[in-house]
């Protein structure tokens, strides 16, 4: 059902329970059945390609649905079966390169399920989660911990689902889960995860370390970094905060840049423009 108020954090977590779902997220077919979860991303995040790609999402994937018609989609899904893959449709949708075949699917056969079945396999034996271990959990916990990621359960829910829905089914709450690795979540909810200092040192840091400052990297790999930067009361924005840190932002130059990023780019150009100008 319609929201009548939304936040950043809700619209991004509809994304992704739709993602997670299967459901085909380009503009047209949204606007078919969401239009109004699209007026909400543009009115949050400027338009629902940010909005997706704020999520971690690669809309460039969800694009080239249209090249994958019914016979490809069968064919791609026995390839994948003979040669061992995980074809559940929370493994699929994780990986980049494999989610535009669930979106196709979606469209072609209306779910992943029928997709699957069309190619004579058993759902019932594939469509299962990865079964997370105590120690896994555990270890993913406390190297987020030591990464600095934000553990608050606002946060996790948007960018590890997946980990804090494990611990929530064998530590009943996430609280419980990172307390029992030692942690006190207390501080974890009450202390003030980002600073512009903080933020600042941290694009410092990365770059001392050689890594990519390019936007759609940063959300990728540091996804709790990236969302800082968007608040206004710190950047307004990733490439505003790598400035901000004296450093010159270069994706424009970058050689594997498609014509939309390029356009995004120029849109905020534009936006930094009208913003220094105020």
């Amino acid at each position: 059902m319609p929201r009548k108020f939304w936040t950043r954090q809700m619209i991004a977590t509809e994304v992704l329970r739709l993602h997670e779902m299967g459901q085909d997220l380009s503009w047209t077919c949204m606007r078919q059945e969401y239009g109004y979860l699209l007026a909400a991303a543009s009115r949050y995040f400027g338009g629902w390609q940010e909005a997706v790609e704020f999520v971690g999402l690669d809309y460039g994937a969800i694009r080239r649905v249209d090249s994958w018609d019914a016979d490809k989609i069968v064919k791609k899904i026995k390839e994948l079966y003979e040669q061992g893959h995980d074809l559940s449709l929370s493994n699929m949708v994780a990986d980049r390169d494999l989610s535009r075949i669930t979106y196709a699917a979606s469209r072609h056969y209306e779910s992943w399920k029928n997709a699957i079945e069309e190619a004579g396999l058993d759902y019932d034996a594939i469509a299962r989660q990865k079964t997370w271990s105590q120690e896994e959990i555990e270890t993913a916990i406390l190297q987020l911990h030591d990464s600095g990621e934000d553990l608050s359960s606002k946060q996790m829910d948007i960018t590890h689902q997946p980990l804090i829905s494990a611990a929530r089914k064998r530590f009943g709450t996430w609280e419980k889960a990172v307390a029992h690795v030692g942690l006190d979540y207390d501080k974890i909810r009450k202390r003030e995860h980002w600073t512009r200092e903080k933020i600042l040192n941290r694009i410092k840091a990365l770059q001392e370390d050689g890594e990519s400052l390019r936007s759609t990297y940063i959300l990728k790999r540091h996804p709790a970094l990236y969302a800082a930067t968007q608040k206004k009361r710190y950047f307004g924005g990733w490439i505003n905060a790598v400035r901000a840190a004296g450093i010159e932002y270069a994706s424009r130059k970058s050689p594997g840049m498609t014509k939309a990023q390029l356009d995004l780019f120029r849109k905020q150009r534009r936006l930094d423009k009208a913003m220094t100008m105020k």
